[in-house]
């Protein structure tokens, strides 16, 4: 042994000796890996166990095919993903391309034979969508012009091949159609494609914010007005519609009617009006509804609507100046001859006739006029300053133009007053008419009055009566009444002094 305490290389102790032999063990190969054997020079080695190669293995056949059959499917998607983005891109490029939308705009040209603007198109795979389209009709047909702004249209994919340009519905943000009569019989040198052939294929166009003119753009005859309008064009055979939702009827010198809904069909060259739906300004109970048929096509030749009213305000059917003086809701006289709406008159764009009822629970209300407040203070009676009227009261709304008038009038509360007779309000914008006013009998003599007694006529019946002239303005209505009082006051021989009859001023003071 060394000084260094190191032991030769061939001498080792019991304790080195079985911790050798112990790695040894430990350090040996497991039998999957092969055994330790010993040769006969005392050297060692790992005999490994040969194991005999199969030359057919299904199992790790099929793994393999399904690994190349999955590379080859995930390949050929790839490859159908970028063909798709390719395609996809190509045709977005081409539908936004000058060339297409030249080719677009022949193609509404050929289905409208309308001239065709159209500003910043755009058209993706959902949707095709424009700042503005015109269509304006350069011959002399009825439609003249149409403007929208706002467009979106919602295509088919086909759409992009540039084929037909087809898809469910057309949405205007804001939508105006200029119409006129027919400056010459015939249909249009250029007629629209019929929907079949056309290469313009919409289910429904559309639009919240619509107007309507017929005429001058800047005094139309009429118009429709912020309305919401749906139009079905006819495909498949069926009926052309346009709906209408809401919205303001203003014809030309008349009052505005706001309209509940309306449905038109147009049918061999005709614009049949199934209902045209009028409701009143402020109150949601009342119907005035027009229907009949309009030929589009037809010149110098007027249409007769037929006119029907429910519980409707006097005042909005005659107009504002007329109120003045007579209101309350009315019906439609349906024992009348004639109700009727005529459009295309030779003196005015509308003209109207209807007879009407006083409406059930309601009445008809007369005021305005002078002389209901002379009746009310020589009679000592609050009634007669705001008569009302129920029950069988009649009478007949006329309008031409600016000119509105009541004929055929017949009020009568036979307690109190008839009223009978017409009058009218006219370009002029001045009342002008004559009414019979009858006063009971017994209302005449209870009041003592000698003017009264001479103003009024023998009695027919239980009422005597006397003719008024109505005049004045919708400001200041006026009458003859105070003027035939005081002359009936001059005339009169027996009466009591003069200083005992109340005259005019007196009976109009105010208390």
């Amino acid at each position: 042994m060394s000084e260094n305490g190191d032991q030769g290389p061939d001498q080792y102790s019991i304790e080195q000796m079985m911790e050798r032999l112990r790695r040894n063990r430990e350090s040996e190969p497991s039998p999957e890996d092969g055994e330790l054997v010993t040769r006969a020079d005392g050297t060692q080695a790992i005999r490994v166990r040969t194991r005999k190669r199969r030359s057919h293995q299904p199992h790790r056949e099929e793994r393999l095919k399904k690994r190349r059959k999955h590379a080859i499917q995930i390949s050929a998607a790839l490859i159908l993903v970028l063909l798709f983005v390719l395609g996809s891109g190509i045709a977005l490029l081409y539908a936004n391309s000058g060339f297409f939308r030249k080719g677009l705009m022949e193609k509404i040209t050929a289905a409208t034979g309308a001239n065709v603007k159209l500003e910043q198109f755009r058209m993706n795979p959902r949707s095709a969508n424009a700042a503005l389209i015109e269509l304006e009709w350069p011959q002399s047909g009825m439609m003249k012009k149409i403007l929208a702004r706002g467009l979106d249209a919602k295509v088919a994919p086909r759409s992009f091949l540039g084929g037909r340009m087809t898809g469910d519905e057309v949405v205007a943000q804001d939508l105006t159609v200029l119409m006129g009569a027919p400056e010459q019989s015939g249909d249009s040198k250029k007629r629209a494609a019929a929907p079949e052939a056309s290469q313009i294929h919409f289910t429904r166009l559309a639009s919240s914010k619509s107007r309507v003119l017929f005429g001058d753009p800047m005094a139309p005859d009429f118009s429709l007005q912020n309305s919401e309008l749906s139009f079905f064009p006819g495909l498949n055979g069926s009926v052309p519609r346009l709906l209408a939702n809401r919205g303001e009827l203003v014809i030309k010198d008349w009052s505005k009617f706001q309209v509940d809904r309306a449905q038109l069909e147009f049918v061999d060259g005709e614009v049949e009006i199934l209902g045209l739906r009028l409701r009143p300004q402020k109150e949601v109970r009342g119907i005035l509804e027009i229907a009949g048929r309009v030929p589009y096509r037809a010149v110098d030749q007027s249409s007769r609507l037929l006119l029907t009213a429910e519980n409707f305000p006097l005042e909005e059917i005659a107009g504002a100046e007329i109120g003045k003086l007579l209101s309350g809701r009315v019906d439609s006289d349906s024992r009348a001859a004639v109700n009727q709406l005529l459009l295309g008159g030779r003196e005015a764009a509308a003209s109207m006739s209807l007879s009407f009822r006083c409406a059930p629970n309601s009445s008809i209300d007369l005021h305005g006029l002078p002389f209901l407040k002379i009746l009310s203070n020589v009679l000592n009676d609050e009634w007669y300053k705001h008569p009302v009227f129920t029950g069988d009261v009649v009478g007949t709304v006329r309008r031409e133009g600016a000119g509105v008038a009541i004929t055929d009038l017949d009020l009568e509360n036979k307690e109190r007053m008839a009223l009978k007779g017409s009058f009218r309000y006219g370009r002029e914008r001045a009342y002008a008419g004559e009414l019979e006013i009858g006063l009971p009998e017994i209302v005449i003599k209870a009041s003592g009055n000698r003017r009264l007694d001479l103003m009024f006529g023998t009695p027919k019946g239980n009422l005597r009566w006397m003719s008024l002239r109505v005049s004045g303005t919708a400001a200041s209505p006026a009458d003859d009444f105070e003027a035939q009082y005081d002359a009936a006051g001059r005339g009169a021989t027996g009466e009591k002094p003069a200083e005992k009859v109340p005259t005019f001023e007196e009976l109009t003071r105010p208390e």
